[in-house]
């Protein structure tokens, strides 16, 4: 029997959406690496279907390209679509921070408090994951659905590298701590400006430890992205 693929469970496909994304998160499926269907649904341990959804979703999210017929890859960005990425994501992140700065509440505070804390006390894929979820707090609060969906596909764009970074710089964890107490401390009182300004300076510091890990393994000819991820 013939199906639509919105008649799919869309629990099925998230999922399938979700294990690739942190295959070539976790650098397990490294830049350039090819993602064919059947051999993910094999990986996966599941059918092709929601399989095949998933590489479309996330070629439509820039973590994957496709070609005419050939199979799908991970996408390999150059240095200048790296610095171009977080140029949007400044501008983006910023603008939205700045909104929801405005207009947290105090429950949504408490919750923010508990996330900024959680990436204190956590390492390994856990932070990354706890990092996501912070960020998306405040940038969801902004109620701009497509900002936020932008903001979102740009994260997952520069996300291997940033784990990448991250692994090889210790520091970059370390400055990101006093970061995100001081947007935390933006978000408690509603500065706008202030949570905008140290927003586009967090992903400055972050870009800055990417252009140089980047640039370093150039000159080393290393296969950038296919670190494990660590915090």
């Amino acid at each position: 029997m013939l199906y639509c693929m919105q008649d799919l469970p869309k629990t099925s496909v998230t999922k399938a959406v979700a294990a690739v994304a942190e295959l070539i998160f976790t650098g397990q499926l490294p830049a350039g690496s090819p993602v064919r269907e059947i051999d993910m649904a094999n990986r996966l341990g599941m059918s092709r279907t929601p399989v095949r959804e998933a590489i479309s979703q996330l070629v439509a999210r820039g973590l994957l390209t496709k070609e005419g017929g050939r199979s799908a890859r991970v996408h390999r960005p150059s240095l200048e679509d790296i610095l171009e990425i977080y140029e949007l994501r400044r501008i983006t992140e910023g603008h939205l921070v700045a909104i929801a700065a405005r207009q947290f509440d105090s429950k949504s505070l408490d919750k923010l408090r508990r996330a900024e804390e959680k990436l204190r006390t956590t390492s390994g894929d856990a932070w990354f994951a706890h990092h996501i979820a912070f960020h998306n707090m405040i940038i969801d609060a902004a109620g701009k659905p497509r900002f936020s969906a932008l903001a979102a596909s740009l994260r997952d764009q520069s996300e291997p590298y940033v784990r990448l970074a991250t692994k090889l710089d210790s520091a970059l964890c370390q400055r990101a701590e006093i970061e995100h107490s001081a947007l935390l401390k933006a978000m408690e009182t509603g500065d706008g400006e202030m949570a905008r300004t140290l927003t586009e300076a967090h992903l400055q510091s972050t870009v800055d430890s990417v252009d140089r890990i980047f640039r370093a393994a150039q000159g080393m000819l290393l296969p950038l992205g296919s670190a494990n991820s660590s915090r």
